[in-house]
């Protein structure tokens, strides 16, 4: 249910899943390590050899997966301590790998401004398991900047993200979901704010609170929290 723009980093993060080719890679290495440490009699082996002499496509990759991963002098060497050993250490170093290109993504993109504020770890968000689909649908959307928002609607016209300020109330804030969840003044908002979210939030906004208020797990205030959000997405879609 996201836009095709939406970041990578974002779906990686909400699901907590990472490259399929991570997976691919891991078995190709450990088909790779399988056949130069099996019998030369085997037809498998033999065809490897060949495959070897032609310096073919494959054989080529596999050695740039074991440069991707530090472990080039396997490939001059040809030994390893087992085929285990060499498929747990490039599943962990690929790994590692698109942890760091995630966070590094998440910290360099404008989209990524609050989003890094409530997103931590590379894990399963609670609230895409415990909500039902509707709710979990709308607070995805509102996590990962799929909503009209001003602070999104203002990059399709590449309006100044200083300048992508909120039109329903006179605080002239840029209208992103930290505003709209804590100072929008726009009496809809505002009442519905009340209602649907504990004291705490409404007083003193800071990004802590919204940290908390995004990473709840309690089933019945994270409903709660998405009711708001959707008086929040409507009003700000009709702001006549």
């Amino acid at each position: 249910k996201l836009r095709n723009s939406t970041p990578n980093f974002m779906v990686y993060g909400e699901l907590g899943r990472y490259p399929l080719e991570i997976n691919v890679k891991v078995r190709m290495i450990t088909f790779w390590a399988r056949l130069f440490s099996s019998s030369y009699n085997k037809l498998s082996s033999k065809l490897y050899h060949i495959a070897e002499y032609f310096n073919t496509t494959w054989y080529n990759y596999i050695r740039k997966i074991l440069d991707e991963c530090g472990l080039s002098y396997i490939w001059q060497t040809k030994s390893i301590k087992s085929v285990e050993w060499l498929r747990k250490t490039v599943f962990f170093r690929l790994k590692d790998q698109f942890f760091q290109k995630w966070k590094s993504e998440m910290y360099n993109s404008p989209k990524g401004v609050l989003y890094r504020c409530y997103k931590h770890e590379l894990v399963l968000e609670n609230y895409l398991m415990s909500l039902p689909y509707k709710f979990a649908v709308s607070f995805c959307k509102f996590r990962t900047c799929n909503c009209n928002l001003p602070i999104e609607t203002g990059r399709w016209t590449n309006i100044p993200r200083d300048e992508r300020i909120c039109n329903l109330c006179d605080r002239q804030e840029i209208g992103d979901e930290f505003h709209y969840i804590f100072n929008c003044n726009n009496i809809t908002i505002k009442n519905s704010r009340k209602n649907y979210l504990a004291q705490y939030f409404n007083k003193y906004p800071n990004i802590y609170k919204l940290d908390i208020l995004f990473n709840l797990r309690n089933k019945n205030h994270l409903i709660k929290l998405v009711k708001f959000i959707n008086v929040v997405v409507k009003r700000v879609s009709s702001p006549g």
